[in-house]
């Protein structure tokens, strides 16, 4: 603004004596040119050139016309420096008198100009050759300039916003000059409509500088003023704000230049933040004073602001009465000095600050963390670019839903950080920091510790811990050295249980970033050493030892290692360097696991695993020996060579190259793996042998040696499956074309009598060319595959399997004879579904999409034939069987078709046996369908039944030759006789045998059937009967016929003479009825032959 100013007074020192100038060459020459415009022209163009005789400035007019003396137009005019515009006019009109001049005076009585341009950016002119600036001087031999009106329609600076301005001049010789202004904005400046007037009185010797107003009116409604003097060097001003938007000033490249967040402040928009203020400005130039009071009021990233401030100073020093407000929240205060030589001594107290508000200001705290710096407060002295002081902390919040409280003090002082007793306080424990940190060089010397902290603490840091899992932490640790490579000792102390066990964890060690060493750490289970590791470790060479003795293996279930119970011995130990590592040592694992004995009884064994690890010739051997109630039943020997896999480790690329190189040995029996499988339901068997070699990559393997399987036998409990005797030899070999190839040299089972199973083939695994190939078979020859007390069967044929790893199909024949199934007695159409939701379908769907390795899709072509000896019964069904079923398709969405016919047999309805006519059971599209007839005869009468429809809609049907109704057909197939003589309770059951054939359900309540069932008689006869009194009583019947043709019925009775009848009946023919009976009304038996014929 200073350099603004003194350019227009420069200008304006220019600009009248050029005027002046002007003016003596035109009176020189008014004789001669004075009364045309072409001479007043040549003699403007005369003028002009010697203005622009000297070297500093350059006027150049466009468009001058001088239509009289006394007006003066021009379109244009630039005034330039060094190519520089300084100040750009268009279309000037100047109107004055000129005879005024011969009065002493320069009157213009209008100088107006449409556009005027500043060009404040110009360079300054140096110093060294600028004249010196001492005053005002009025042209001799003027005695009056007066300036009536001045308009201006357009200013424009980079300083200012386009701008309207009217305004007037006065200067008598001797007295001071004086400048009244008024100004508008054409357009409001960032949001605000301004104005301005001012009248301003200038000494020529400059002894006086008096601004009598300068009024600033904002929005209209906002009246800002100055007014004041500078004379004989002292200051005397007024500052008057009221409501002044503190958004106008962004555009100050002070502010554009600050930090961002002062920036933003500055930029809020119009109506956000305002000052007002009163001040007086006092003292002298060269030592200025103020005092005043400042209030700010607005806000500040959505938050209330409010400042109130007293001050008072002189330019080497303010001092700060009183600082007091509301910022982002917080309540703010202040009091002290700033000193000019950028030094303070303050003491400031923050309240209550939000730490919401610290992430508005894109500060990085944790998402979970709330509360706010209840108290903050110190001293700061010194200068502000390094301040000296001390700083007292009070907060308090939650992280993760636990409760936090923080206090300490801070302490700066000549280079130095003090840091005094910092703590954390929250439900889980304290924490505390104490100590000191140079601060040119960055070394440290810091003690944190943690104080009776609960375990569950780490669950803040994102550490997922076992439910059962609870303890306290104490740690102490020190940090000593820069704080880019510290040296750190440190001990922890866990006390806790873990699984109902209780434990105690005590570690030591120091560290200095390259070299590490731990001193001890022990674990101690019910008071007993159980874990012991220390030694120590560098990128270049370490040794460390672990010794286990009893660990339990449930400690392993917080690293996910599910075990059975047990526990862990042994010593290991680590040594050597990353290129040359020495792994050595025994571990032993002891559980007890349960077993089946030879008679199939569930027991407890005791079990010993032993592995002992050895470094040889930068070799890896692992010997596995397993030992079940002190015997050995196998033993497995690895030997892991180590330079492929430390260069892979040093050079990792993707995973499938990671190179395989490894021999396996061992001796297995097979039954220490039982535990592997479940023993309720299968039993397995057997010694295997294996000497195999791995090499090539995980993408492509190689494998060469033999796995033998001897003495092998298999039982599953739940089908009867027993496979006795296998003996099977898998050898692996490398093919021509680099491919392994599994091949089955031997493998046979027999089941236990004079069945056998035979699988020969090959397999080539797959790489990344190709797919490999599979090519196996199974024969078997009269296998009793299945037996159960419901099905037995034997099995003669062969399955194929061929295809590769993406698609394999299943082929072949198989013969099942002979075969039994037997119906259970609790098989109904009722039985009821279960209904399967599969929970984890989407999720396993899931997994098997991202699995690396993926399941073949599998076709089946399988033809399942009974050609003899197969037999159906049960539920009173004897028949034999002969049909063949064929299964097709994908294994998914597997389709059969066939059927099953009866050969012969029976079957029973309500306890009469009907010889099978015909039967068959159709498969077809996964629907079952069922034809079956039979007929029961006796005598001249011939009952037919007829079986159809689908297991889950069957109909029975009933028909008798001659015809009868059907319920005198039930009545003669349940009782042999007519509805006509049947008794009360026979009808009874005779309903009930109604209800249940034309239900198609065996649920009808039927007490008399039932009962009939229970005793296994073919009838049960409940009556009344006399006494030898005549008294009644109760007469009780039950029958049976011994074969088709002899029927046996034996009948209590209430008189106790006679207690007991017996009744025999034989069919001689079919009319004819032989019939004995004992035990009649004299007590005697007698004999009856009857013949009978049906109308």
């Amino acid at each position: 603004m200073r350099s603004l100013l003194a350019s227009v007074v420069t200008l304006l020192k220019y600009a009248l004596s050029a005027c002046f100038a002007t003016l003596l060459a035109f009176s020189a020459l008014i004789l001669v040119a004075l009364g045309t415009e072409t001479g007043r022209l040549q003699l403007g163009q005369i003028a002009l050139a010697q203005l622009n005789a000297g070297d500093e400035l350059q006027i150049h007019v466009d468009d001058l016309r001088l239509p009289s003396l006394a007006e003066w137009h021009l379109a244009e005019l630039l005034v330039e420096r060094d190519g520089q515009v300084l100040l750009h006019i268009e279309n000037l009109s100047l109107h004055w008198r000129p005879l005024a001049l011969f009065s002493q005076k320069l009157i213009v009585e209008q100088l107006q100009i449409e556009r005027l341009r500043l060009n404040s950016s110009a360079p300054e002119q140096p110093a060294t050759t600028a004249a010196p600036f001492n005053g005002l001087s009025m042209p001799s031999p003027l005695q009056f300039i007066g300036l009536e009106r001045l308009i201006i329609g357009h200013l424009e600076s980079a300083a200012l916003p386009g701008t309207r301005l009217f305004g007037e001049l006065l200067w008598r010789a001797g007295q001071p000059l004086q400048l009244v202004l008024n100004a508008s904005t054409l357009e409001p400046y960032l949001g605000h409509p301004l104005s301005a007037a001012a009248k301003l009185e200038l000494a020529e010797d400059l002894s006086l500088w008096r601004l009598d107003y300068l009024d600033l009116l904002i929005d209209s409604e906002r009246g800002q003023h100055i007014s004041g003097a500078l004379q004989a060097g002292q200051l005397d001003f007024t500052v008057s704000l009221q409501r002044f938007p503190i958004d106008l000033l962004a555009q100050l490249p002070q502010v554009q230049t600050a930090h961002p967040a002062v920036a933003e402040f500055f930029s809020q928009g119009p109506h956000q933040t305002e000052v007002s203020a009163t001040a007086n400005i006092g003292g002298s130039l060269a030592v200025p004073s103020v005092k005043g009071e400042v209030k700010l009021e607005g806000h500040y990233n959505q938050s209330p602001l409010s400042l109130h401030l007293l001050a008072e100073g002189r330019a080497d020093q303010l001092q700060i009465e009183k600082l007091e407000g509301q910022l982002m929240g917080a309540n703010l205060s202040a009091k002290g000095a700033l000193n000019g030589d950028g030094s303070a001594a303050l003491a400031l107290r923050v309240e209550h600050l939000v730490l919401e508000r610290l992430r508005d200001l894109n500060v990085p705290l944790p998402d979970s963390l709330e509360g706010e710096i209840v108290l903050a407060e110190g001293q700061l002295h010194g200068p502000l670019s390094d301040p000296l002081g001390d700083l007292r902390l009070v907060g308090r919040g939650s992280y993760q839903q636990q409760q936090l409280s923080l206090e300490g003090r801070l302490r700066k002082t000549p280079g130095r950080m003090l840091i005094d007793n910092l703590q954390l306080t929250a439900d889980l424990g304290i924490a505390s920091l104490q100590g000191a940190i140079e601060l040119d060089s960055l070394a440290a010397d810091l003690q944190i510790s943690l104080t009776d902290a609960s375990l569950a603490l780490l669950a803040l840091a994102g550490t997922e811990l076992p439910a059962d899992l609870s303890g306290q932490v104490n740690a102490q640790l020190g940090l000593v050295g820069l704080l880019s490579k510290p040296t750190l000792r440190g001990e922890l102390r866990v006390a806790g249980q873990y699984l109902a066990m209780p434990f105690n964890l005590h570690a030591k060690g120091t560290s200095d970033g390259q070299q590490s060493h731990l001193e001890s750490l022990e674990l101690r289970l019910f008071d007993k050493p159980t874990l012991e590791l220390a030694g120590d470790y560098s990128a270049a060479q370490f040794d460390l030892s672990m010794q286990l003795n009893q660990l339990p293996a449930e400690l392993l279930h917080a690293a996910g290692l599910e075990l059975p119970e047990g526990h862990f011995q042994g010593l290991l130990r680590l040594s050597g360097s990353p290129q040359q590592p020495q792994l050595n040592g025994d571990l032993q694992f002891a559980t007890q696991l349960p077993v089946l004995d030879d008679q199939g009884e569930e027991q407890l064994a005791n079990w010993l695993w032993q592995l002992r690890v050895a470094t040889e010739q930068q070799s890896l051997r692992l010997v596995s020996r397993f030992q079940r109630n002190n015997s050995t039943p196998g033993e497995l020997i690895l030997a892991l060579p180590l330079q492929p896999y430390l260069g892979y480790l040093s050079q990792p690329t993707q995973g499938t190259d990671l190179p395989l190189a490894l021999s396996l040995e061992g001796l297995l029996d097979l039954e220490s793996l039982s535990f592997l499988i479940d023993q309720d339901i299968q039993r397995l068997q057997g010694r295997v042998q294996a000497d195999l070699k791995l090499g090539g990559t995980l993408a492509e393997p190689m494998i060469e040696g033999y796995l033998e399987l001897v003495g092998g036998a298999y039982k599953n409990h739940l089908s009867g499956t027993e496979v006795h005797e296998i003996g099977c030899r898998l050898g692996a070999a490398i093919s021509a074309a680099q491919h392994v190839r599994l091949v089955v040299e031997r493998c046979v089972g027999r089941d236990g009598s004079s069945g056998s199973y035979v699988v020969e083939g090959d397999v080539e695994l797959p790489s990344q060319s190709n797919s490999g190939a599979i090519n196996l078979s199974l024969h078997s020859q009269q296998a009793n595959f299945i037996r159960r007390s419901d099905i037995e069967s034997e099995v003669t044929g062969d399955l194929r399997l061929r295809g590769d790893f993406t698609q394999l199909k299943l082929s072949g024949a198989l013969d099942l004879s002979p075969f039994t199934a037997v119906l259970g007695d609790s098989l109904s159409s009722a039985v009821p579904a279960l209904k399967v939701e599969e929970v984890f379908a989407q999720a396993d769907a899931t997994q098997s999409a991202a699995a690396p390795f993926l399941l073949p899709a599998i076709s089946v072509d399988l033809a399942i034939s009974a050609s003899q000896q197969a037999y159906l019964r049960g539920r009173g069904l004897e028949a034999e069987l002969r049909g063949q079923i064929a299964l097709k398709g994908d294994l998914e969405a597997l389709q059969y078709e066939g059927q099953f016919k009866t050969v012969r047999g029976v079957f029973e309805l309500f306890g009469k046996q009907f010889r099978l006519q015909k039967g068959q059971v159709s498969f077809a599209n996964n629907s079952i369908a069922m034809d079956i007839s039979g007929s029961y005869k006796k005598g001249a009468q011939q009952i037919d039944v007829g079986i159809s429809g689908t297991p889950d809609d069957i109909d029975i049907s009933l028909s008798a030759v001659p015809t009868l109704p059907e319920d005198e057909i039930i009545a003669f197939i349940i009782f042999g006789k007519s509805l006509d003589t049947i008794s009360p309770i026979e009808a009874l059951q005779l309903a009930a045998a109604v209800q249940s054939l034309r239900s198609g359900s065996s649920r009808t309540f039927d007490p008399i059937g039932s009962t009939r069932q229970l005793l296994g008689v073919d009838s049960l006869n409940i009556g009344s009967g006399a006494g030898a009194n005549g008294e009644t009583g109760l007469n009780l019947g039950v029958g049976k016929y011994l074969n088709e043709k002899v029927y046996l019925e034996v009948e209590r009775t209430p008189n106790p003479s006679q207690p007991w009848k017996g009744n025999i009946t034989i069919e001689l023919a079919p009319n004819i009825t032989l019939e004995s009976s004992t035990g009649g009304e004299a007590g005697v038996g007698s004999a009856q032959l009857r013949w009978k014929r049906d109308y």
